[in-house]
């Protein structure tokens, strides 16, 4: 600060407009009398703080919610002069110039909710405000039960007790007493046996009562427990089927059994083909639809209440025999449809089936792999990967046993209104297999049938099977009553000069039971076969698909084409 002179009169001077700078300033302050006496000195400090103080409050928190009896004030004051803190009116804190720390400083409280304010005053008179609003709630002890659960049903009287204590008590002070007897705590938390009341099986209660001190006084909690003692073992009655031995041939039972016991639900666990388990409700009957497999089923239902008792198993013995005539049961259940399609009926004979629209007798082609290969001596050129290639058909279907017959051939043309087919010569018979019929008059008879033309894949599957050694459908090699005598085609065969009955060479059958799948002459007509609508290329050759040829009259590798139906 520069300096400067002034007189002073009747001992006094006076110094106005003296500018400071903030924070302390130091004044020198030196007088020479008149007379010439030596100079007096004087020097003193002046604070200049145009700012009020800035204050910190770190603790309570706004909108605390406390038990305890009172709080503590904390927190700081920047200024560059000493402050007072006030609080109600009352100085709690004093911090000295430049600032510091403050508290902590005990705050009682009263139940319910108390604004705090404190006003902190500095050195120049300037002031800051500032409030926290803080309840208190009367202290609690809180009583947490995890197990046992309400309503438990218990085997024995002896139960698992197991939980915590919890609130504004001290660990110190807590104890828990179960029907007046102590239980070990573990800090808070128990997790203790304790015994029920002796007596016959029915309801018992348990009686917790909880203690413990804060700083507000002791505290108290209580609570009931109830348990069900229940050591009989449930028991399940038959109601449905009649007997516990049966024979059926729906592919699902239906169950129903009486359930007797006192506790809240019973569990019943049905051991079969699978194995699950079923709640039953107290007062509810158990109903269950357990699938078959066919052939002997042993059903076994055991009850186990929520106690833990288990019951006496309940065993039902069910054969599941598939419908229709009796050679169905001998064949194995892989060789034949689970379920026939509508439309399609049990034959007479082992291994036949009969569709109902036009007669024909069907053979079964179960699902299967095989590998699939080109006529290398009509196609020479091939190379050796377009020569064979595994094809996988995932669905069985119908195939049929023998060609569609000039008879139901006929019977077609006149239910549709079509041209009906040109007298044959004397030596063709009606049994005799349709001749001269285009894809396109197949596919509609097809439709008329409720049929579909085959694929590749499931002709050649159908004609030889899985093994790739066989060559014809009745093996391998020329032989008579198969090819063999096919070739004898200008030689009378019998009777026959032309076409023959099907099934008449009896070797020519495939290993499914079609016959005269290696064709009877070139230009015969269509061999249809029940089938179903299936994906152009289900199990079919990538790169092919269903030959039109086959139906058109021209000789291809397979002779004549068959339709076939797949059950949905």
């Amino acid at each position: 600060m520069a300096g400067f002179r002034c007189e002073a009169r009747a001992g006094e001077f006076v110094v106005s407009r003296l500018a400071l700078t903030v924070g302390a300033n130091r004044l020198e302050v030196t007088v020479w009398p008149a007379d010439g006496r030596e100079p007096a000195r004087a020097e003193l400090v002046v604070t200049s703080d145009p700012a009020p103080p800035v204050v910190t409050l770190d603790a309570p928190a706004d909108g605390l919610v406390t038990a305890a009896p009172g709080v503590e004030l904390r927190g700081r004051v920047d200024d560059t002069t000493a402050v007072e803190l006030a609080l109600g009116g009352e100085v709690v804190a004093r911090t000295p110039p430049g600032g510091g720390p403050f508290g902590p400083i005990p705050v009682p409280l009263g139940l319910g909710e108390t604004t705090l304010e404190l006003v902190a005053t500095d050195a120049t008179g300037q002031t800051t405000r500032l409030a926290r609003t803080v309840r208190r709630r009367p202290a609690a002890l809180g009583l947490r039960v995890d197990a046992p659960a309400p309503d438990l049903d218990v085997p024995q009287e002896r139960v698992r007790l197991r939980g915590a204590l919890t609130g504004d008590a001290g660990e110190a002070s807590l104890r828990l007493l179960v029907d007046g007897a102590p239980v070990p705590l573990a800090g808070a938390a128990f997790d203790h046996e304790v015994p029920l009341a002796a007596g016959p099986d029915g309801e018992r209660a348990l009686d917790l009562v909880a203690t413990g001190s804060s700083s507000a006084g002791p505290l108290e909690a209580r609570a009931t427990i109830r348990v069900r003692v229940d050591r009989a073992a449930p028991v399940l009655r038959l109601v449905a089927p009649a007997a516990p031995v049966t024979t059926t041939t729906a592919r699902v039972l239906h169950l129903d059994a009486e359930v007797e016991d006192a506790a809240a639900w019973v569990a019943v666990a049905c051991v079969t083909t699978t194995s699950f388990s079923v709640p039953v409700p107290r007062g509810e009957r158990l109903s269950l639809a357990v699938r078959l497999a066919e052939g002997p089923n042993t059903i076994t239902l055991t009850p186990t209440d929520v106690a833990g008792n288990r019951g006496e198993a309940l065993t039902v013995e069910v054969e599941r025999v598939p419908p229709g005539p009796a050679w169905v049961r001998e064949v194995p259940f892989v060789e034949r449809p689970e379920v026939l399609p509508p439309g399609v009926t049990w034959g007479a004979a082992p291994r036949e089936y009969v569709s109902e629209k036009d007669g024909s007798i069907l053979v079964w082609v179960p699902p299967g792999a095989f590998v699939m290969s080109e006529d290398i001596r009509r196609h020479p050129d091939l190379p050796p990967q377009r020569r064979s290639a595994d094809v996988r058909l995932t669905r069985g279907y119908f195939l049929g046993k023998y060609e569609v017959t000039r008879a139901q051939y006929a019977r077609f043309c006149a239910e549709t209104g079509r041209q009906p087919l040109k007298r044959p010569p004397s030596w063709i018979e009606e049994d005799h297999p349709v001749a001269n019929v285009s894809w396109s008059e197949a596919v509609a008879y097809c439709a008329w049938a409720g049929l579909r033309l085959p694929t590749d894949a499931e002709w050649e599957f159908a004609a030889r099977g899985a093994d790739p050694k066989r060559e014809y459908p009745w093996g391998s090699g020329y032989q008579e009553g198969g090819w063999g005598t096919w070739c004898k085609l200008h030689e009378p065969v019998g009777r026959f000069l032309d076409t023959v009955p099907g099934g008449t060479f009896p070797r020519d059958v495939s290993p499914f039971g079609a016959f005269d799948m290696a064709r009877q002459r070139v230009g015969v007509g269509p061999r249809l076969a029940r089938r179903g609508p299936a994906p152009a290329a289900h199990g079919t050759r990538r790169g092919r698909r269903p030959a039109p040829s086959a139906w058109s009259g021209v000789a291809t590798s397979h002779g004549r084409a068959r339709g076939a139906r797949t059950p949905r």
